[in-house]
C-alpha cells in the first residue's frame, strides 16, 4: 500500500470517527433539552402556586381595608382581583407564550396594586400599623411576596438554561431532528411597554 492510499484510509477513518463522535455528542447534548424543559415547567408551576397562595391573605386584607376606612371600590377590587387570580387555569404552556405569561402577570398586578393601596392606608394610620395582628398579617403578606420573588427567579433561571440548551451548538443544528416540538421559553418578566 502506497503512502497516498494510507493517507486516504487514515483520512476516511478519522472523518468517520469524528462524524460518529459528533453524532454521539449531539445526541447526548440534545438529551438535556427535555430535562431542562421539565425543570423550567416545574419552576413555572411553582410560580403559579406561590401567586395563588397569596390569595389566602386577601380576606384578611379586605378586613384590614375596612379597619383603615378604605373605600368600597378598593375592597371590591381586592375581592374581584382575588377571584380573577384563583380562576386562572394552571397552564404548563404559559412559559412558551409571551401573551399568556403577560396576561397571567397582568391579572396578578391588579391584585398587587390593590394590596399595595391597603398597605399605603395602613402606613398612614400608625396606630393600626403598630397593632400586633396587623403586623402579623403584613409579615404573612411579605412572606408570600418573598416566595413569589424566589419562584420567579427560579423559573427565569430554568427558562434561560433551557433556552441556552436549545441555542448552543450542536443542539441548534440538531434540535429539529431530536426535538422537533421544542421552542424557546419566555425567560423574563419584564413586559415594559414599547
Amino acid at each position: 500500500m502506497g503512502s497516498r492510499a494510507l493517507i486516504s484510509v487514515v483520512a476516511v477513518v478519522t472523518a468517520v470517527c469524528f462524524g460518529a463522535a459528533t453524532v454521539v455528542f449531539a445526541r447526548n447534548s440534545a438529551a438535556e433539552i427535555p430535562i431542562r424543559a421539565e425543570n423550567a415547567v416545574a419552576a413555572w408551576g411553582n410560580v403559579e402556586k406561590e401567586f395563588r397562595a397569596r390569595t389566602a391573605v386577601a380576606p384578611a386584607m379586605v378586613s384590614l381595608a375596612i379597619r383603615v376606612e378604605a373605600n368600597d371600590k378598593l375592597r371590591e377590587r381586592i375581592v374581584t382581583a382575588t377571584e380573577d387570580v384563583e380562576a386562572l387555569p394552571s397552564d404548563p404552556s404559559t412559559p412558551y407564550s409571551p401573551d399568556k405569561l403577560r396576561a397571567f402577570m397582568a391579572t396578578q398586578d391588579v391584585l398587587s396594586d390593590a394590596l399595595g393601596e391597603v398597605l399605603d392606608l395602613v402606613n398612614a394610620h400608625p396606630t393600626d400599623a403598630a397593632d400586633p395582628k396587623v403586623k402579623a398579617l403584613l409579615a404573612q403578606l411579605a412572606e408570600h411576596e418573598q416566595r413569589m420573588v424566589v419562584a420567579r427567579s427560579d423559573y427565569v433561571a430554568g427558562a434561560k438554561a433551557y433556552n441556552e440548551e436549545l441555542e448552543t451548538l450542536p443542539n441548534r443544528w440538531t434540535v429539529s431532528y431530536f426535538h422537533p416540538d421544542a421552542s424557546l421559553m419566555v425567560a423574563s418578566f419584564d413586559f415594559r411597554k414599547k
